[in-house]
């Protein structure tokens, strides 16, 4: 992040309307701390992954979000990726890249006519250049008051000692995100951030989801206990707070009184 600062700072005294962020890089769980790329750049358009539901939930509405596509050469798996950016709440869709041959489909051919998947991919889309896209662009996306926790501090907890015998970190999200929405529910992200700067609304929210939260701090459990007190429910899966916000394990979960659990020591995993 500081060395994305030094550039938008340097840009800026050349166009002080510029909108300097990065592409091509960022996941949900590689140690990308999602949360101050959002508040600290201007646009981003990281590769797909779960980073895309965070970023759709926490970022401004004016930052410009997207991934790349173009990596294969048929229509039906690059419309899968235009029509997935589309409903994960993006506003931009970006090509790698129009001149391409060879390894990657451009998307002119060398006569500089679309290729043949490319004419398909103008056709299905057009809805979205006859108007639906000025109208998404200005949309915001509902939730069902639904909020998962982005813990950052969990995407690294989620690897020590035994907690790789646990399963992935990302995986465990989006299985909750296709069990929501195969159950017809939408969610919103939060993060261990805001809680801590006092950006959750716990009035906006009916049920708050822990997924592999391993790693929680004071401040946050503190928010998840006052949620509850005002009537929210909190739902976990495996080992919630079981480090602080520094990875440092404690003694017994930050929460486990919160959900009744006495805890007598890690347990072995069992599939």
């Amino acid at each position: 992040m500081k060395y994305c600062q030094k550039y938008a700072r340097a840009y800026q005294k050349i166009d002080p309307q510029a909108k300097t962020g990065f592409e091509g890089a960022g996941g949900f769980a590689r140690g990308d701390d999602l949360d101050l790329i959002v508040r600290d750049l201007k646009f981003w358009s990281p590769y797909p992954s779960t980073a895309d539901e965070v970023v759709r939930s926490i970022g401004p509405r004016e930052m410009p979000r997207a991934n790349w596509m173009g990596y294969t050469k048929d229509a039906t798996s690059l419309l899968e990726k235009y029509w997935r950016m589309v409903t994960r709440g993006s506003d931009a869709v970006w090509w790698w890249r129009w001149d391409c041959i060879g390894r990657f489909h451009g998307w002119l051919a060398p006569d500089l006519r679309p290729y043949p998947a490319v004419r398909e991919i103008l056709d299905d889309t057009r809805i979205m250049r006859d108007g639906l896209g000025d109208l998404l662009l200005a949309s915001e996306m509902q939730d069902d008051g639904i909020a998962m926790l982005y813990s950052y501090p969990s995407t690294f907890a989620h690897r020590l000692a035994e907690g790789a015998g646990y399963g992935d970190y990302e995986s465990s999200h989006v299985r909750l995100h296709e069990t929501l929405r195969e159950l017809g529910f939408q969610f919103r992200y939060v993060t261990d951030r805001m809680m801590r700067l006092g950006e959750f609304d716990p009035a906006r929210y009916k049920l708050l989801i822990l997924s592999r939260a391993e790693a929680i701090g004071d401040k946050e459990a503190q928010v998840i206990r006052d949620f509850v007190e005002q009537g929210g429910t909190v739902l976990a899966d495996v080992r919630p707070g079981i480090y602080d916000d520094h990875c440092k394990p404690r003694a017994q979960g930050v929460l486990d009184d919160l959900f009744g659990i006495a805890r007598t020591g890690p347990a072995a995993r069992k599939p």
